[in-house]
């Protein structure tokens, strides 16, 4: 798919004085008209409505540009402008020789309440197909395992189109071990933006214990992160790391305390704890499942010849201002050794019910997990279980719509 070309019909709309004069908006002046060839751009200094990864995208002010500056904005693909980062469609009000006629224009523009941004070109460089791959997966809307991202040693993971991460890696510097530890590595990335991502930008990052935190990010690095062999750790003299692949991590700044989750869904919203976990009774109305989830384990128990163990615990939270609780279920036999040949059955299964006792979870399994907190994308969407893995501090959402997950690499001998 080669990048976008201007679209044709976005031909100049001239407009006389005498219209402008019965909008009630001054005529901004553009020097020479708009062009609908790209060349025609090489070397200009733009004002631009907007840039978008989307092609059609309408920004807010494009009505009142055109009024201002009497005629259609154009639109362009930056991929053809050395000057531009690629990928984007750009909506462009007027094209100047200088900055200085740039910004005049543009503080016209901004005082009428258009929003609109200076950049310089650069050279016109045509298509460039080695890029269509990679616009061409951001083009497309972020599906709903790249709205949710999660946080490693190194920083935010960011979610990205395979296509999209490559390009960034491209000739990225050799990481360095963080902090003396052998399962992190790292190196700055000198880019401003990274597929949806740019530097400057605020993200949606929430806190189990707090809540909402604003996030920025404020740089862009490659990541390795992964628990190395015990041996390869023995033998010294480790220049490289040998546990993980490399991975495009945003560094964020976060404003009321630390994210543990960045979740870009609209309404999205976490649960806070408003008291520790403590032990409990059994819920008043049997869940859904709970018969067949204790049938199992007095299988397992009976087949060992051990007694089985029943465990109940509950935390309540707010979500939404509302009460809720999860309650947490443990099954075991022995020891609760289930992990290197043993055969305990070492189980905990997790439910979220409202103040009525009503399930907005069901039970479900967590098996060598730890419940870090409770997550919902906006009323009335599923309660969905934030997740992290005890071996392998790997991560995931359960319980929703889908299931994004952070995998981290583990080399070592788990026994």
């Amino acid at each position: 798919m080669r990048p976008p070309e201007p679209r044709r019909t976005a031909t100049p709309l001239v407009l006389a004085p005498m219209v402008l004069a019965w909008v009630g908006l001054p005529a901004v002046a553009l020097g020479a008209p708009l062009s609908t060839r790209p060349a025609d751009y090489g070397g200009k200094v733009l004002v631009m409505l907007s840039a978008s990864f989307v092609p059609g995208e309408q920004p807010a002010g494009l009505q009142t540009a055109a009024k201002l500056t009497g005629q259609a904005p154009v639109r362009l693909s930056s991929t053809m402008f050395k000057g531009l980062m690629p990928c984007y469609e750009i909506v462009v009000a007027g094209a100047y020789p200088d900055a200085a006629a740039a910004k005049a224009a543009a503080a016209k523009l901004k005082a009428a309440g258009v929003d609109v941004a200076v950049k310089p070109a650069g050279a016109y460089v045509g298509p460039r197909p080695e890029l269509a791959a990679t616009c061409a997966a951001l083009a497309k809307p972020a599906p709903l395992d790249e709205q949710v991202a999660f946080l490693d040693p190194v920083g935010l993971r960011l979610p990205l189109p395979e296509a999209v991460e490559d390009a960034s890696l491209q000739g990225a510097p050799a990481v360095r071990s963080q902090g003396g530890s052998l399962s992190v590595w790292s190196a700055p990335l000198p880019h401003r933006t990274i597929g949806r991502y740019a530097i400057g930008q605020h993200l949606a990052g929430f806190n189990h214990s707090q809540g909402p935190v604003d996030c920025v990010i404020e740089g862009f690095s490659v990541g390795v992160v992964g628990e190395p062999h015990f041996g390869w750790v023995e033998a010294g003299a480790h220049k490289a790391p040998s546990c993980g692949s490399p991975a495009a991590h945003a560094t964020l700044r976060c404003a009321g305390g630390e994210a543990q989750l960045i979740d870009q869904r609209p309404g999205a919203r976490v649960a806070i704890p408003t008291a520790p976990e403590a032990k409990s009774r059994p819920p008043d109305k049997p869940l859904a499942g709970l018969a067949d989830q204790l049938r199992d384990a007095e299988d397992h128990a009976k087949a060992q010849g051990l007694p089985l163990q029943v465990s109940w615990f509950s935390r309540p939270y707010t979500l939404g201002g509302a009460p809720v609780r999860a309650l947490r279920l443990h099954l075991q036999t022995g020891e609760g050794e289930w992990v290197c040949g043993g055969e305990d059955l070492n189980m905990d299964l997790i439910a979220v019910l409202d103040a009525k006792g009503a399930e907005l979870l069901s039970l479900r399994p967590i098996q060598g997990s730890a419940l870090l907190g409770l997550v919902q994308a906006g009323p009335g969407k599923p309660v969905e279980l934030h997740l992290r893995e005890e071996i392998t501090n790997s991560q995931r959402l359960e319980g929703g719509p889908s299931s994004p997950r952070l995998d981290l690499a583990f080399c070592d001998c788990g026994c």
